[in-house]
């Protein structure tokens, strides 16, 4: 891939982004915004027990606590105050409005592939949000329902157009608002930001190779506490793996190190889904919103072998094969709590047929067939939610 990986720190988030190269052009690379957040996280968590900070928070739900996040709090959490994107008061960052990006990208047919954003940092192709709908469907997630592909070839445009297709006489939106680096608390920002244009669906689109290490960061920030410091060895293996694969690190086998180092934030990591989840489906019930859950696992089989890249940053990384199932263990934790409080989560590691690897690029990103399939299972369970029942 175009672009190496930079350097990752010891437990830090790392996110895709763009970097500019010589033809003006874009290509992918991992961005690292731990240093900055680890130091706030610190002296947060000093100046509470020395009962410096305000004590004022909001609590939503049972459990969830969060505070306001101002754009100089944001800026130092994910290090936003980059070309491509900007503050939000909802989901901390977004898309700067009115791009057009052309990312390099080897992978894709065409060697690239082009990214439209709405003048409100919406992943849309058209200039903002349309006033009149019958149906507003708003898909939440991360890089992957962002998409590593043309606006229009992610799941959530193909659902629109297959949606569009049936009810030709309707006015129908299925908004992307999925953005790299997102985790559960962004998700929660994008339904609240939303709540004014009454959608009539909500999609969750979690990502198990990330998200539940994500989540730390804005659960100690809210929390007033700080995760346990990073030993030299853990920066010393995550320097070693990025070389066999950078993406790979990223995107899956990062937080499986991280939680081997540090077991007691595992408890800390589903807590926090759990409560952004309860809250998720408090609102969704409340404005009489349909809520869908989609699980997106890491593409590659878990149980099975690996390729030569994983295996090597597998290896580099001090993993055993046993290791690797932490994935299951985590999306059943979280999958069992939704099932249990009613739910309906589409479990993609069950409804990919076939090799996994087939689904997503060699990054771990979900390609453009992962994407069709995303939306082929997305088209029956909106279709029962938004349009049958009416």
């Amino acid at each position: 891939m175009i672009g190496a990986a930079s350097a990752l720190l010891a437990g830090g988030v790392a996110w895709i982004a763009f970097a500019r190269i010589r033809s003006g052009r874009e290509t992918l690379t991992l961005f690292d915004d731990s240093g900055a957040a680890l130091e706030l996280l610190v002296q947060r968590q000093a100046s509470a027990s020395r009962g410096l900070l305000d004590p004022a928070i909001t609590t939503q739900s049972a459990g969830l606590v969060r505070e306001t996040i101002d754009p100089e709090t944001a800026a130092r959490l994910f290090a936003i105050g980059r070309e491509h994107f900007t503050y939000d008061p909802f989901t901390i960052y977004r898309y700067r409005g009115g791009q057009k990006i052309r990312v390099e990208f080897p992978e894709h047919e065409r060697g690239y592939f082009v990214k439209n954003t709405s003048r409100e940092g919406f992943g849309e192709s058209f200039e903002e949000l349309a006033a009149k709908r019958d149906r507003l469907i708003v898909v939440s997630g991360d890089s992957h329902t962002d998409g590593l592909c043309d606006t229009e070839e992610t799941f959530s445009q193909r659902l629109e157009v297959a949606l569009r297709g049936r009810h030709p006489e309707l006015v129908i939106e299925v908004l992307n608002t999925g953005v790299s680096g997102y985790s559960f608390y962004n998700y929660l920002g994008a339904l609240e930001k939303l709540l004014p244009e009454k959608p009539d669906a909500f999609v969750v689109a979690f990502y198990g190779g990330n998200d539940f290490l994500d989540v730390l960061k804005p659960w100690h920030y809210f929390q007033h506490t700080a995760p346990p410091p990073r030993r030299a060895d853990y920066r010393q293996m995550l320097e070693r793996a990025k070389q066999a694969s950078g993406m790979a690190v990223a995107n899956a086998f990062n937080q499986l190190l991280y939680f081997q180092y540090h077991p007691d934030q595992v408890e800390l990591a589903l807590t926090a889904a759990e409560q952004v989840c309860a809250e998720i489906q408090r609102l969704c019930k409340a404005h009489g919103i349909a809520l869908s859950f989609v699980y997106i696992p890491p593409g590659f089989d878990v149980d099975g072998a690996l390729k030569p890249a994983f295996a090597r940053a597998k290896e580099a990384l001090g993993l055993a094969d046993s290791d690797l199932r932490q994935f299951h263990r985590l999306a059943d934790s979280l999958i069992g709590v939704l099932n249990q409080s009613g739910a309906s989560v589409i479990d993609l590691r069950e409804r990919f047929p076939g090799d996994i690897d087939d689904y997503y690029w060699d990054d771990l990103h979900i390609n453009v067939k992962g994407h069709q399939a995303v939306a082929d299972l997305l088209l029956a369970r909106i279709e029962e939610q938004c349009f049958r029942a009416r």
